[in-house]
This record gives C-alpha cells, sequence and structure tokens, in this order.
C-alpha cells in the first residue's frame, strides 16, 4: 500500500470507531511494513493484540492497540472528539496497566498525535495528519 493509496482509503470513512479501528491499524502496518503477529506475541514474546482487558479502579477499560515496551494507541471518530484530548486522557488512565509504554499515539482516523513517555526525558508531542502521510513521501 502506498503512503497515497492510505490517504485515499480514508479520507471521508463513514463508519464509526469500532467498525474500523482495527482495519485502519492494519493498513497502518501495511504501509510501515509491519505485520502483526496472528497469536498476539511477537518472537521476542511481547504481546502485540488488539484491545487488552485492563482491570482499572473504576472498573474496566480496552486500549485499541498495544504494542509491549512499545506503544499504545487510543483511536476516536473526529465527529465526536473535536480535538484529542480526551482520546489521550483515556490513554493515560490505562498507561500504568500496559507498563508505561514509551509512546502513546491518538487518533481520529484523520489526525495523529503521538507522545511520548520515555523515562527520564520530556515529554514531546508530534502532530500530523492524514493528508501529510502522502506529501511528505513524496519529498
Amino acid at each position: 500500500m502506498t503512503p497515497q493509496e492510505f490517504v485515499n482509503k480514508w479520507a471521508n470513512s463513514p463508519l464509526g470507531e469500532k467498525q474500523i479501528a482495527q482495519a485502519h491499524f492494519l493498513d497502518v502496518c501495511r504501509l510501515v511494513g509491519v505485520e502483526m503477529p496472528a497469536d498476539g506475541k511477537t518472537e521476542a514474546g511481547e504481546e502485540f493484540v488488539f484491545e487488552p482487558s485492563l482491570k482499572l479502579r473504576s472498573g474496566h477499560g480496552f486500549a485499541d492497540v498495544y504494542y509491549e515496551n512499545h506503544f499504545a494507541i487510543e483511536y476516536k471518530t473526529a465527529d465526536k472528539y473535536k480535538d484529542l484530548n480526551a482520546a489521550y486522557e483515556q490513554l493515560l488512565k490505562y498507561r500504568e496497566k500496559l507498563n508505561n509504554p514509551p509512546l502513546m499515539a491518538v487518533t481520529d482516523f484523520k489526525r495523529w498525535e503521538i507522545h511520548s513517555n520515555f523515562p527520564n526525558t520530556e515529554k514531546r508531542v508530534y502532530n500530523f495528519s492524514h493528508s501529510e502521510i502522502a506529501s511528505s513521501s513524496e519529498a
């Protein structure tokens, strides 16, 4: 899948978060040349799964995508969240149960925010849109 094909495919999907988050993430994997393991474990034994169940003080939660020791991603529908702060706040609630992944990303299928969470470093936030994925690949 080329960056432009990815952008075109996801530009105007009318479907909601639950309907497309996993398909979207699998396309992200195709775009960067990484395949999720079928059994949820990498060769190194790290968990790489959709929606791990997390027991929280206030009940249960589910991070949309989790790759142990690497990242967690929370998806939200663009029309439901005008900004991505609420999605990030949700991911922060899961952070400790996910062993503090070094990258925490939120997306509404049009925009991304990637928050660094590395120990002993200053937090950084990287913002980009889907359309920038295609335009940056042309450079």
